[in-house]
């Protein structure tokens, strides 16, 4: 992959886009998050059961960690080996001149369209608890 970003955009969330805007950065952010997640669990599983095995401990310290950067509207998720496997990051992109192996970056392709689809899934089934928490902060603010 030239780059180790994958930017979607999803439409046909208006009503979750709408209470978004009119909620607290707070709220909104922790409701994104419960839907990044979810989907973001999703390649981590993949991850681990396409990692190369040699002991399974790669496989057991594949690791997701959602971070939300300063003002911006923005979310990410990391997904990848935890720092005691951090050879898992030669076997994704090789060295010493062996061939990277790729196996995060194709179980992120691999599973794109199940991502993309429990995203919007959470966030829809979720939406009434946004809508409560948006509510209590409004409440509590005033």
């Amino acid at each position: 992959m030239s780059n180790d970003t994958i930017t979607v955009e999803i439409s046909g969330l208006e009503d979750v886009e709408k209470t978004l805007t009119d909620t607290t950065r707070k709220v909104a952010a922790k409701y994104l998050r419960k839907a990044m997640k979810a989907g973001a669990l999703i390649i981590q599983d993949r991850i681990e059961q396409s990692a190369p095995v040699d002991t399974g401990f790669l496989s057991e310290h594949i690791k997701v960690a959602i971070d939300t950067k300063g003002d911006s509207a923005s979310m990410t998720a990391h997904i990848g080996p935890a720092p005691q496997a951090y050879y898992g990051m030669f076997e994704e992109f090789g060295a010493n001149g062996r061939p990277g192996l790729h196996f995060m970056e194709q179980a992120a392709i691999d599973t794109r369209d199940e991502v993309i689809q429990t995203f919007a899934d959470t966030a829809r089934n979720s939406l009434d608890d946004l809508k409560q928490a948006s509510f209590k902060a409004e409440v509590e603010g005033a």
